[in-house]
């Protein structure tokens, strides 16, 4: 037996369509900010990561030269051999005789992190967006 169809009985009515949309938008809507949450969270896991990485290098390079290595942005992986920072995080360590403090924090995160071998503190601090790393003061 063969069924004929109708007119208007083939396709999704307008109201269909349009509830449709309407479920897709808001289920966009709620998932955007959550998804650029997670993409700030992964830029600043990059830091942290970098930073505990500089760390690891200056105690190593201390080790064979018995001195710390002060750099910034463009040169510590240049200064410290087998480091190598990530494309969009700024590092500064400063150095006194005995001790460094290094700033680490991506340009896309919203955080910055801190680290003082002196006192052995590791400090995250809330950035708003806009990466100046500074490290620590030496005393």
């Amino acid at each position: 037996m063969e069924h004929s169809q109708g007119i208007g009985e083939n396709g999704f009515s307008l109201i269909e369509v349009i509830v449709a949309c309407t479920i897709i938008g808001v289920l966009a809507a709620l998932a955007i900010p959550v998804f650029a949450t997670y993409k700030a969270d992964a830029f600043n896991v990059r830091a942290d990561s970098d930073l505990k990485n500089i760390i690891v290098a200056e105690e190593a390079n201390f080790d064979v030269l018995d001195a710390y290595v002060p750099c910034g942005p463009s040169d510590c992986g240049s200064l410290l051999p087998g480091f190598s920072a990530s494309g969009d995080v700024q590092i500064v360590v400063t150095v006194d005789s005995n001790n460094f403090a290094v700033a680490a924090c991506s340009d896309k995160g919203d955080r910055d992190y801190l680290w003082d071998s002196q006192t052995g503190d590791f400090l995250v601090v809330d950035n708003a967006g806009v990466c100046n790393p500074i490290p620590p003061p030496l005393s």
